[in-house]
């Protein structure tokens, strides 16, 4: 099996694939003159997909749906964009056909788990996500058992089970499986044993939706996930937003997401000159990895990891990159002279520099590298449905993101109600709120990128008092660097934060011999949620990425709660 498996199935894929593109070359050429005459340009779709070890990749589609957007901007269901024609296309599975492409230069090959959206990265588990250890396929074993017929679960384990199981005899089945199945057309649509058709609003039900009754969530505190819906803290001196506007750069602007101000800062810098290559940390978030792979611009990786007890960064000044992107993490000042190291060399080498300062945002020198661009993500730190903030250092920028994004954000609004309702015991059942969180996770990436800031958040922002964040969250903080004993399993990060000038987002943690996952389902067992940062690999292993847990310290919470969590730490800890 290691055989086929590490030698064989790759020179298959070759052959075959090539010989395949011969012999399909007139269907190939006759699907792109229909699909450009019914559908327009471009003729060929390319999505990023994660594959093999998570590295992205474009896989080529034929076009099926149309383009058309709303007043707004923001594009219809796909219910509406897929045409008659698209629907035959995907029914026959000839808009499948150009990932022969991605066959031919060993992105996927014939027989695989197929790639899935890269959204769904952050939600898979340890057993899960092992599909990505073997090359994504254009058939496999989950979709000759039932497509999108099937449950996540049952979709998922299929998958392991290919993994476990790739032999050639079971490549031959399966393929032969899938000729049955296309010449027969089943299996296409979407039935009720799946009715959540998004992996990652699946995961996000299943792993929230606790079904207690109102006595068992009043002896369990909620703590955690998602904002829910709240009125501006109130108190002395400038408001949050007086804080966002107060800088020394040229130009800023509110976009809808952390994501959208990465966009319109690489966007701003594609006015002037060519992005080949971005480096990036490897301990990053998909969000900030986006922005440039949907440009088409190669990412690189440098070191980020924790070695030797510590939080280290290791930036290979031998690479060659146009753009040189960087953050210290969870609000606490870290790295700082490698991170100056690697702006000096920026500057005396013509790159650009972007920090993604939403971590460190509230700070009290949130600027302090002076980088050519800056951003954050503000719904990480407020009650709002929407909101990131681009800054520019020097000149104003040329995109600008102004479309009025209030219907695009009324969803994420409305989900923090009911939220809020469910929390005060005023409705009973988490499932609604929790699919429409989800939901429009999935809608920002589809939104107009020129989307700013709804008006209810910037009115929040407007309302808030910085003030009373900062000293909410630092006493949550101090509270746990005081009170919170690290174990042989738990520890700290970082040392305890300089709270005269840090405010952080979250108090990490790191927990060792393989025990993360447990704690973390331990306190979601207890109704309390804590975000891990973060488990994408990206093709890099990347041990913190195992290890990382992350108090929540935010503004909803009190002392109190802070007792809470480590008393079920503790609780945990000793059973260990």
């Amino acid at each position: 099996m290691n055989f086929y498996k590490n030698y064989m199935k790759r020179f298959l894929d070759i052959l075959i694939s090539l010989f395949a593109l011969i012999v399909l070359s007139p269907i190939l050429i006759m699907v792109s003159i229909l699909v450009y005459i019914k559908l327009g340009s471009p003729i060929i779709f390319k999505q990023s997909r994660p594959g093999k070890n998570e590295e992205i990749f474009k896989m080529y589609k034929f076009r099926s749906m149309t383009d058309k957007r709303d007043e707004n901007g923001e594009l219809l269901p796909d219910s509406v964009r897929l045409t008659k024609f698209g629907k035959l296309l995907r029914s026959t599975s000839l808009d499948e056909l150009p990932e022969l492409l991605n066959i031919l230069k060993g992105e996927m090959s014939f027989v695989g788990p197929r790639p899935l959206s890269m959204l769904y990265l952050p939600f898979y588990n340890a057993n899960e996500r092992r599909r990505h250890e073997v090359a994504p396929g254009l058939t496999g074993l989950s979709q000759i058992s039932g497509r999108n017929n099937l449950a996540w679960d049952k979709r998922l384990a299929l998958d392991e089970k290919y993994v476990d199981n790739l032999t050639f005899m079971n490549d031959i089945k399966i393929m032969l499986k899938t000729i049955e199945k296309v010449l027969s057309r089943s299996d296409i649509g979407v039935c009720s044993d799946n009715p959540i058709k998004n992996f990652n609003v699946y995961r996000k039900v299943q792993s929230e939706d606790n079904k207690m009754n109102k006595d068992q969530r009043l002896e369990q505190l909620e703590i955690g996930s998602d904002f829910e819906y709240s009125k501006p803290l109130l108190g002395e001196g400038p408001s949050v937003y007086n804080h966002l506007e107060n800088t020394l750069n040229d130009d800023f602007q509110f976009t809808f997401s952390g994501r959208s101000a990465i966009g319109k800062i690489i966007d701003d810098i594609l006015s002037t000159r060519t992005i080949r290559t971005a480096y990036l940390p490897s301990y990053a978030c998909l969000s900030m990895v986006l922005p440039f792979i949907n440009r088409d611009i190669d990412v690189e990786f440098y070191d980020v990891d924790f070695k030797e007890g510590e939080l280290k960064v290791k930036i290979d000044f031998s690479k060659t990159f146009d753009v040189f992107f960087f953050m210290q993490y969870f609000g606490y000042n870290t790295n700082e002279d490698a991170y100056r190291e690697a702006v000096k060399y920026s500057r005396k080498n013509n790159i650009t520099v972007i920090e993604d300062i939403t971590h460190s945002l509230l700070n009290e020198n949130r600027f302090k590298f002076e980088a050519d661009y800056s951003l954050a993500s503000l719904r990480k730190w407020f009650a709002i449905p929407s909101g990131g903030i681009a800054y520019k250092k020097k000149g104003e920028s040329v995109t600008k993101a102004t479309l009025n994004s209030d219907m695009a954000a009324k969803e994420k609004l409305e989900a923090m109600k009911l939220k809020k309702q469910y929390l005060t015991n005023k409705i009973d059942e988490k499932e609604t709120y929790l699919k429409m969180m989800g939901n429009y996770g999935n809608g920002i990436n589809r939104f107009n990128s020129n989307f700013t800031i709804d008006s209810f958040s910037l009115d929040y922002l407007k309302s808030t008092s910085l003030k009373s964040i900062k000293e909410q969250r630092k006493n949550n903080t101090k509270y746990f660097q005081e009170h919170f004993r690290p174990s042989q399993n738990v520890q700290f990060l970082f040392k305890p934060s300089n709270l005269k000038e840090e405010t952080p987002l979250f108090v990490p943690l790191v927990v060792l011999n393989n025990k993360r996952d447990d704690l973390r389902k331990y306190l979601v067992d207890h109704q309390v949620y804590l975000p891990v940062h973060w488990p994408e690999k990206l093709g890099r292993n990347v041990y913190l990425k195992e290890i990382e847990l992350s108090l929540v310290i935010d503004q909803r919470y009190d002392e109190k709660d802070m007792e809470h969590i480590i008393n079920l730490i503790n609780e945990w800890s000793s059973e260990q």
